[in-house]
């Protein structure tokens, strides 16, 4: 059977995608709300606010939600990122009506209270230092408030000690009644389910959620700039350089993805070829596109040996410049192939499949067929590769590092390695 999409009176977008050969499902729901709608200095509360959701209803107190999924051998989990928060399940088929049940009391009937508060900053606290024990961890957050300092886009999504310690319930309380609106909400359920009965479950539990606006957002600015952090805890360093890359389905999306996976999507990708199977330069090296809503950021990540730093940087510009001479039809079929075989394959996936078609409704504003999705992709030729390249490394640089001493190289001699090695 094919999904289908719904719209609530509400506004509520539903996406129901029944599957014949599985016996589970999985439901979720993902609302347009991340770090970067939080208040000005409250960084943390979308965050902190996805944590208090499972403390606790009107009608359920924290153990009791986590143990009637897991009574019926299910699991519930979420996340937030810069742009979403997402609350979802897995279960048997048989179990929607307990599932739509428990997120709808969750995200419109969570209490917030202020004893709970207090316990979860506590755990909050306790993340966040994890992520700070974890160099290829926090060096992420770190490049990304340098690429878009003193705005939404570059607060860190755990949030900030200072916020965590102060904010009170009152503020949190005020920033889930604005954002949690049925008209930024995306409701999935792929697996195994009669449509017509979760649609009409799905009506009685969500449709009294108000319906709200869509929340706007500050555009991203990117800035660019250094970050250097020493910690004579670690034995090496780890390395991101950036630069301002594609917004979802923004001009050049499709190119930057292919260059992504072409420079370090992989195994057989140039950057691992080149600094890793053949210099023995790195461990760790990949390269990716951040795309947002408005912006991106095109990155590469390195982690190598301090005393290996002036050997890697120059192979790494290198490789990635290599890009502009030489490309066989032959390497981009490869890296096409590489993008379309993961799209198919996460499709067998419930939790994939639901999590793509909240994706497509935010994206798109409806669902897409797969050659809809791949049709763009495979209409880059290597003459675009090639004219993309340059004009994308050609500007202003980010550059973290974190390692246990100061770099050899900063943000002046790294934009200066790349402008040499390209003439």
């Amino acid at each position: 059977m094919n999904p289908s999409h719904h719209r609530l009176d509400n506004g509520l977008h539903v996406v129901l995608d029944p599957m014949a050969t599985v016996e589970s499902l999985t439901l979720g729901v993902w609302i347009q709300v991340g770090s970067r709608h939080e208040p000005e200095g409250l960084n943390g509360l979308a965050h902190l606010l996805e944590h208090m959701v499972f403390k606790g209803t009107r009608a359920r107190s924290a153990f009791d939600i986590v143990s009637q999924i897991e009574g019926r051998g299910g699991s519930i989990n979420a996340y937030t990122s810069r742009e979403n928060t997402a609350y979802y399940c897995r279960l048997l088929g048989e179990d929607l009506p307990l599932g739509l049940d428990i997120l709808a009391d969750m995200i419109a009937q969570a209490t917030l209270k202020a004893d709970d508060l207090e316990k979860e900053r506590h755990v909050i606290l306790s993340e966040i230092h994890q992520a700070q024990d974890t160099p290829d961890d926090i060096i992420f957050d770190c490049f990304q408030e340098t690429a878009f300092p003193n705005q939404g886009l570059g607060n860190p999504v755990l949030g900030r000690e200072s916020v965590l310690n102060s904010v009170g319930e009152a503020p949190l309380r005020a920033f889930r009644d604005r954002v949690y609106s049925a008209n930024s909400m995306t409701l999935v359920v792929s697996g195994k389910f009669d449509r017509d009965q979760a649609l009409d479950l799905i009506r009685t539990r969500f449709g009294p959620i108000p319906a709200g606006a869509r929340l706007g957002f500050s555009p991203g600015i990117y800035k660019g700039g250094e970050f250097i952090q020493i910690r004579q805890d670690l034995e090496q360093f780890h390395l991101l350089l950036g630069w301002p890359g594609a917004a979802l389905e923004g001009p050049g999306y499709y190119a930057q993805m292919l260059i992504s996976t072409l420079l370090g999507g992989g195994m057989s990708s140039r950057l691992f070829q080149k600094v890793r199977e053949e210099e023995g330069l790195a461990y760790s090296i990949s390269a990716y596109l951040s795309a947002f809503h408005d912006c991106g950021l095109f990155t590469a990540y390195a982690a190598t040996e301090p005393d290996q730093l002036t050997q890697l940087l120059p192979l790494m510009a290198k490789t990635m410049w290599s890009l502009c001479d030489d490309l066989s039809e032959d390497e981009l079929a490869r890296a096409k192939q590489l993008i379309r075989a993961g799209l198919l394959m996460a499709q067998e996936s419930t939790l994939s499949r639901a999590e793509s078609f909240a994706g497509q409704m935010q994206v798109f504003g409806k669902l897409m067929t797969n050659a809809q999705l791949l049709a763009p992709l495979e209409g880059v030729s290597t003459q675009d590769i090639q004219a993309a390249i340059r004009p994308l490394l050609s500007q202003p640089m980010t550059l973290a590092i974190i390692g246990p001493e100061k770099p050899a190289l900063g943000l002046s001699e790294v934009e200066n390695l790349f402008k040499r090695t390209l003439n």
